[in-house]
C-alpha cells in the first residue's frame, strides 16, 4: 500500500467519455493512503484512502463516504 500525501487529478464525471487510461500509469495503480492534506495532518482515526486499479477504475474512501467510477 502507497502513501499519499498530496496529489491533484482531474476526475472526468461524463460517464464512459474517457480521455486517458490509469493501466497507461502503473505507477499510480494501487491503494493509496490520504495522510496530508495541504498543511493539515488528516483525522488519525478515520483514514482516506483511493485506489487506482487495472481496470480503469477509482474507488476508495473519504473518511466517512465510500467512493467509485
Amino acid at each position: 500500500m502507497g502513501k499519499f500525501v498530496s496529489m491533484a487529478m482531474p476526475v472526468d464525471t461524463n460517464g464512459c467519455a474517457t480521455t486517458s487510461s490509469i493501466a497507461g500509469k502503473p505507477d499510480l495503480i494501487g491503494r493509496w493512503v490520504v495522510e496530508d492534506i495541504g498543511e493539515s495532518r488528516v483525522v488519525h482515526n478515520s483514514p482516506a484512502t483511493i485506489e487506482f486499479t487495472q481496470e480503469d477504475r477509482v474507488e476508495g474512501n473519504a473518511s466517512c463516504n465510500r467512493f467509485a467510477t
